[in-house]
């Protein structure tokens, strides 16, 4: 029930701003991301908005996550966190940087990633999340389900660290 009128306010809130996009004269930044290079031993997979690109780690599988989760690009987020969660025994962090929109669907997304990890035993952790994705996860409450850490770095030492999460 939170979790619903936390998304009635921020659909408030982007109502209430959209008049003035619309009125800007200054051109809106391309929701496009170009695919960034996948590292050596990772991978990358684009969507229409969203791109998810994997880079191994010695302390974890890192998820890096670009663009747009919303109900369209949330099931490849979903499949991503799946296969990362089946095919390792250490922590998961997905990175968050990068994302310009997320939804309910993406959080939904997020969470079943999180249950998945918690099932079999691995842990999944959430790190640098940009502004807007910040903005969600306080009126939705996220912070409080999911551990939500400011850096790779503390993602990375927190798994190492043993912190539950």
């Amino acid at each position: 029930m939170n979790i619903l009128l936390g998304l009635l306010r921020y659909q408030r809130e982007i109502l209430q701003t959209l008049p003035r996009l619309v009125r800007s004269t200054k051109p809106l930044p391309t929701p496009h991301p170009a695919l960034p290079p996948a590292p050596p031993g990772g991978s990358a997979q684009q969507g229409d908005l969203l791109v998810c690109r994997v880079e191994e780690d010695p302390t974890a599988a890192l998820l890096h996550v670009s663009g747009e989760v919303d109900l369209f690009t949330a099931p490849l987020l979903r499949d991503h966190l799946v296969r990362l969660v089946d095919g390792s025994k250490r922590g998961i962090v997905v990175l968050l940087a990068e994302v310009q929109y997320i939804d309910m669907a993406g959080i939904r997304a997020l969470e079943d990633g999180l249950r998945r990890a918690q099932e079999l035993g691995s842990r999944l952790v959430l790190a640098s999340p940009s502004a807007i994705v910040r903005r969600v996860f306080e009126i939705v409450g996220m912070q409080n389900q999911l551990p939500v850490l400011p850096t790779k770095t503390a993602a990375l030492l927190h798994l190492a660290g043993g912190a539950s999460g």
